[in-house]
């Protein structure tokens, strides 16, 4: 069977489609990472005592709230761009899939091809076989 001249671009092809798929997880994992410690943030920030015994405790207690208002802002900021990256990351992914898919169509066109020659030239040789076969022996109907 003949080599596929494509065969070096194709591999090349799979490879940024799967370096494309690894951005794409990565960009998804940085997203959840936001999210989970914007959310551990807001559940702390709920867990804070309100009973201020004075002044000095009143004070600590805003400037804790006022912290994590600040890292809560932060994360959203973060879960912003992070959803920007995640959507760059899948259009990445999506041209990459369909520049692979392309010549994986190919492949399997020029695969089916020299499967149909071989095949065709097996049928020649089994077809002269039995041509050689019914003239050497004409009584053999």
């Amino acid at each position: 069977m003949a080599q596929w001249s494509l065969i070096g671009l194709l591999r090349i092809r799979k490879m940024q489609e799967d370096q494309a798929a690894a951005g794409l997880a990565a960009a998804n994992h940085r997203v959840r990472e936001s999210k989970v410690s914007q959310d551990r943030v807001r559940h702390r920030l709920a867990s804070l005592g309100t009973e201020a015994t004075d002044v000095d405790t009143l004070r600590a207690i805003a400037a804790s709230r006022a912290a994590s208002a600040a890292s809560i802002s932060d994360f959203n900021h973060l879960i912003k761009m992070g959803a920007a990256e995640v959507e760059e990351a899948q259009t990445a992914f999506a041209e990459a899939k369909r520049n692979t898919s392309s010549l994986e169509k190919l492949h399997t066109r020029f695969t089916d091809e020299q499967l149909a020659a071989e095949l065709r030239e097996e049928q020649l040789v089994l077809d002269e076989i039995a041509s050689s076969r019914h003239t050497r022996n004409p009584e053999s109907k």
